[in-house]
């Protein structure tokens, strides 16, 4: 008898769940075959669908692709993992459709739902559900970053006082793509705020960046390719696992004697740094407020 080959199906495979999605396949293409996944990738519509089946056409022969209502419970019905990557405010339809939530007993299901505790997915699932119980489903609520794409996502799993069965499983798929860092769930709100936030500030730093210095003569392409690369320098230099650094540190070891590195951080802690302890401080309360 063959084997059975684990089937996660992608609920909501939008940005983030194409980036996750990207990232185990490539991953796959390097492990052993008995290691390997099956996929489902389900979006809403079919256009969305169509895009999918072009960005992963490579991989077509691992990949099912559904979308719709009409297709959200076959999305489901063959699934062992199921990732829940749609918008939080969606939830409670997406669990009323063709008894969607019936589907998800006796499965891991994986949150990615923002704002959304564990505790109150479970309670959702078992009120839509009649007759269900709570020990019926097996939740990890997690927070993956966008480096997922290039095997580089930083998931956080929340720990909770009854800890999941499911725990363990959910941690061995997200190190597929990366490094997995337990925290108590009552820190996961201030984590997705902290990783939206952080986003956000380095797409408008670069951004910013970069038409400043093609105000001055650069080239585009050039000025987005040198501050990109020096994001991800720094970045890297305060990673654990490569650098290990502190943020004074690296100020310390770049900031030489009338040097532009330290004349542009006092010139950032003038001007800069209040309004970005004020947008983290902002997105922490906006992502608490989500499910008020």
């Amino acid at each position: 008898m063959a084997e059975h080959t684990p089937r996660l199906a992608i609920i909501g495979c939008g940005f983030m769940g194409s980036a996750i999605l990207q990232g185990l396949l490539q991953h796959d293409a390097t492990d052993e075959p008995s290691n390997k996944l099956q996929y489902t990738a389900h979006v809403h519509s079919s256009a969305s669908m169509e895009l999918l089946k072009q960005t992963f056409s490579a991989h077509s022969s691992a990949i099912t692709f559904t979308h719709g209502d009409s297709q959200l419970t076959e999305a489901v019905s063959s699934a062992d993992i199921v990732l829940l990557g749609f918008v939080p405010g969606d939830l409670d339809t997406v669990l009323s459709t063709d008894n969607f939530a019936s589907h998800l007993r006796g499965k891991i299901i994986i949150s990615m739902l923002a704002g959304i505790s564990t505790s109150q997915l479970l309670a959702k699932l078992v009120s839509a559900t009649p007759g269900s119980r709570q020990d019926q489903f097996d939740i990890a609520r997690t927070i993956p970053t966008l480096g997922a794409k290039i095997g580089e996502s930083v998931t956080l799993i929340a720990e909770t006082p009854t800890p999941s069965a499911a725990i363990p499983t959910v941690a061995a798929v997200f190190k597929r793509i990366g490094s997995v860092h337990h925290v108590p769930e009552k820190s996961m709100d201030t984590a997705t705020a902290i990783n939206a936030a952080v986003h956000a500030l380095a797409i408008v730093a670069v951004d910013s960046a970069v038409d400043a210095s093609v105000a001055d003569g650069m080239p585009r392409a050039a000025a987005l390719a040198l501050t990109a690369q020096c994001l991800q320098s720094c970045s890297a230099l305060m990673t654990t696992n490569k650098g290990g650094m502190t943020p004074e540190s690296v100020k310390s070891a770049m900031s030489t004697p009338a040097g532009i590195t330290l004349n542009s951080i006092v010139h950032l802690d003038a001007h800069v740094r209040p309004g970005i302890a004020s947008t983290v401080r902002n997105a922490v309360k906006y992502t608490k407020s989500m499910n008020d």
